[in-house]
């Protein structure tokens, strides 16, 4: 039987800008994306969230809300075939940071992660962001449903 991963991630804003991990792989070249990842057994989306930003930008965050919710399944969505068995429902919770440790205090990078950077808000619909969806919806600044779909 084929399992459905539930992965958190952060949606951390400041003086317009958005918080993103940095990442360069052989597929997708150097691209964005948010801090998070999958949740443990026994463990609450709040508390995986938190575990994740210390983990990937080395800070703790305060969850606010449960402000959009992504599935990702490969093979509707994958440019190529390494993802078609792949299918993750990604819950996206506004965070508010909480601690002013240096960004390289991560304790537990990704394998592809090189960085930590502040991005302009409105520059998020032209950036190589994973997922490119999200962003979009994030600079638009419009109201939309918390259930996204299925999105890439």
């Amino acid at each position: 039987m084929k399992k459905i991963r539930i992965a958190t991630k952060a949606i951390i804003r400041k003086d317009g800008q958005i918080l993103l991990i940095k990442f360069k792989s052989s597929e997708r070249g150097i691209h964005y994306g948010f801090p998070g990842g999958g949740q443990e057994h026994g463990e609450t989306l709040e508390a995986s969230i938190i575990r994740e930003c210390l983990e990937e930008i080395g800070q703790d965050v305060q969850p606010l809300a449960l402000v959009h919710v992504r599935e990702f399944i490969g093979r509707n969505q994958a440019p190529s075939t390494m993802y078609n068995e792949f299918h993750q429902v990604e819950c996206y919770f506004e965070c508010k940071l909480l601690s002013d440790r240096p960004y390289d205090a991560a304790t537990v990078p990704d394998a592809d992660q090189i960085g930590v950077e502040w991005i302009d808000i409105d520059k998020l619909p032209t950036l190589n962001l994973v997922p490119q969806t999200v962003g979009q919806v994030i600079a638009s600044g419009q109201l939309t449903p918390v259930y996204l779909g299925d999105v890439n």
